[in-house]
């Protein structure tokens, strides 16, 4: 597949973010969600335990009609840019010489931002 020129992936990338904002809004006003998770996402982690979460990930899923799963595929995206995250993370903890990237995490060392 060839590589999309950068700046219509730059539209793709703002575009889907604002549909994945409006998603979170939605999850936390509408639902007393996360900010962090999408529908979709919790619908997939939720639908496990509760049938109308279950509902909602069926529903969504058939909406992205051309994906296999959305929802899992959503919750999966999710964890892989908080790992993503967690390293950028663990590396700016060794540049400020902490022994340990969790040792400047709750601890004393942890600033206000």
């Amino acid at each position: 597949m060839k590589a999309m020129p950068r700046p219509l992936y730059i539209i793709f990338r703002v575009l889907h973010d604002l549909v994945a904002v409006g998603s979170r809004l939605i999850n936390a006003a509408g639902y007393e969600g996360s900010t962090h998770d999408t529908l979709s996402s919790r619908s997939y982690f939720d639908g496990h335990t509760y049938p109308e979460w279950a509902r909602r990930r069926r529903f969504i899923n058939r909406l992205f009609f051309w994906q296999e799963d959305h929802c899992r595929a959503d919750y999966l995206y999710g964890l892989e840019q908080a790992r993503k995250k967690l390293e950028r993370h663990e590396a700016l903890m060794r540049l400020e010489g902490h022994r340990s990237p969790t040792q400047a995490v709750g601890g004393a060392q942890c600033r206000q931002l």
